[in-house]
């Protein structure tokens, strides 16, 4: 923690002041910034160097010259950029370092402060824990917590799979990232005043996947103790032949089709960075059901009872699909009920759209925008139906979770409603920072807005320290399926709500539409084509 100085006062009575950010670890000491709120250590090193596609090693040499000067955000992993996003740092393959923002000075206790872990989302493609949004000052400052943001390898750099030289294969490498991130902070956050025993791991987007794979996979146990998924696409798990064509793929095009795996995966560590970028399309298989790191599907680890039983907290925010809907995410136009339905019958094919159709019903008009519908089967197909799944069978093991609905739409809106990846600014009250991208600056939070998000960043943290929020029922299924709705009436009362998605979700499943094969998120792609546009990545176009 930051070096306390004493000056004498008038009366005797002594004043502690933070004279400075500096903390000293077994690999010499660190030097951070010293902000009016918070100390704040950016870009320490968690792992070495990582090898392409080799799982990641601890970091164990020393500082040079036997300190660190974390003042400054070190680069984004490799991903492609994004003018909606820039990484000002840059990006590079040797990324895995992580951000740490402390309150000043000691507990009023003198116990050791809650420890909380930010994972980024990004599609497990783009993103970092650079970003300015991620800065954790504020929550560190306001609700006396240990922030740490970590960086993992994203797209074909981190979750490519490939054969080592042993015969194994190597998957999920981001992830096993994450879990040296963690272990480095079990280790070496009491250093930070920060509480080993005491680890929340929290993430959204695909951060929020990130951190439901720890809960759900038992290579993470013993390294968190609470976990909060933020509209995390939690059943979005590959098969291992499908990663494995994506590299062949990649290998054809970058010509390493040598006769061995070992001469492809040679060829594959040696090929130029941006080359490599380039052939993956920025992108990767994602996760992977690789039997290491997920030796099942989601669904059946639960109900064998084969994963950590934390404290978990998740949910969903009202109109998920109105990120990827909208621009500036994506070049789409005003869409006539005859372009949903073309292009529903798209991503459902004949038999299945008509049921869909059904249950989002467009409006057929003059002049009405039917876009919402495209959003809503998204939200529901990615998000929505999935994670209440997830819900459902935590529930019947035993270990009910905690679920929400963020239904906040902001006084400064950048898309419509309650949209995907919203309530990241409430949690961390970096208002400003989210409008940093769209140079937004004239638009001021509401007071209300301000105040909903000291209420959410201080259940957050209220959740991290006891793993458990007063007055908030847990999600028991099949008859008390209990959703919180945040919303500015959770500043009087903790509202909740029974079933929600329920008829959406039983409906789609019972017409077939929710099936890995047939995903409604290609519903968008679709309504590009039928409004006569080129087919656009699924990726959002901002990292959240």
């Amino acid at each position: 923690m930051a070096l306390v100085g004493h000056i004498a006062l008038l009366g005797g009575f002594i004043l502690e002041v933070a004279v400075g950010a500096h903390v000293m670890l077994p690999y010499g000491s660190v030097n951070g910034n010293l902000l009016q709120e918070c100390n704040e250590y950016l870009g320490i090193p968690f792992a070495a160097k990582p090898d392409r596609f080799i799982p990641p090693m601890p970091w164990t040499a020393g500082f040079p010259g036997g300190h660190l000067e974390a003042k400054k955000y070190t680069p984004a992993c490799m991903q492609q950029e994004n003018s909606l996003s820039p990484m000002p740092s840059g990006y590079s393959e040797d990324c895995l370092h992580l951000n740490i923002y402390t309150p000043i000075g000691t507990s009023t206790d003198g116990t050791k402060w809650p420890v909380m872990v930010w994972i980024h989302g990004g599609g497990l493609t783009a993103g970092s824990a650079m970003m300015q949004s991620y800065n954790g000052s504020h929550l560190a400052a306001k609700e006396k917590v240990v922030v740490v943001a970590i960086n993992y390898r994203l797209n074909f750099f981190g979750f490519g799979v490939t054969m080592l030289s042993d015969g194994k294969s190597s998957a999920n490498n981001g992830f096993r990232d994450q879990r040296e991130g963690l272990r480095w902070v079990r280790k070496h956050i009491a250093a930070f005043g920060g509480d080993a025993s005491s680890v929340t791991i929290f993430g959204e987007s695909a951060g929020g996947q990130s951190t439901t794979t720890h809960v759900l996979t038992l290579g993470s146990k013993g390294l968190f103790d609470r976990a909060i998924s933020e509209s995390g696409d939690m059943l979005n798990v590959a098969s291992m032949l499908s990663a494995q064509n994506m590299t062949k793929a990649v290998a054809q095009e970058l010509k390493c089709t040598g006769t061995s795996p070992a001469e492809q995966l040679v060829c594959l560590q040696r090929a130029d960075k941006n080359a490599l970028l380039h052939a993956a399309n920025g992108s990767g298989p994602g996760a992977v059901v690789d039997m290491d790191v997920y030796e099942a599907d989601p669904l059946t680890l639960i109900v064998q009872g084969n994963f950590n039983k934390v404290p978990f907290m998740f949910g969903n925010n009202a109109d998920e699909g109105n990120l990827f809907v909208y621009p500036p995410s994506v070049n789409t136009v005003p869409a006539s009920a005859a372009e949903i339905k073309c292009a529903v019958k798209k991503a459902f094919g004949d038999k299945i759209a008509e049921g869909v159709l059904q249950i989002y019903a467009p409006v057929d008009a003059v002049g009405i925008d039917n876009r919402n519908i495209a959003a809503e089967i998204f939200g529901d197909a990615l998000f929505h139906c999935d994670n209440r799944k997830v819900a459902q069978a935590l529930s019947k093991a035993g270990v009910a979770p905690w679920v929400y609905s963020f239904n906040r739409q902001p006084s400064c809106p950048i898309w419509p409603g309650a949209h995907h990846g919203v309530e990241i600014a409430y949690v961390f009250q970096n208002f400003n920072a989210a409008m940093i991208p769209f140079a937004n600056s004239t638009c001021k939070a509401s007071p209300d807005d301000v105040r909903l998000s000291e209420k959410v960043s201080a259940m957050w943290a209220a959740f991290a320290r006891t793993g458990t929020i007063e007055g908030w029922p847990r999600f028991d299924s099949p008859g008390n399926e209990v959703n919180l709705n945040i919303d500015v009436g959770l500043l009087e009362a903790l509202d909740t709500e029974l079933g929600r998605h329920r008829s959406q979700c039983d409906a789609m499943d019972r017409i077939g539409a929710l099936t890995s094969d047939i995903l409604g998120a290609g519903v968008l792609a679709a309504l590009i084509e039928c409004q006569g546009g080129a087919p656009p990545s699924m990726r959002a176009s901002v990292y959240v």
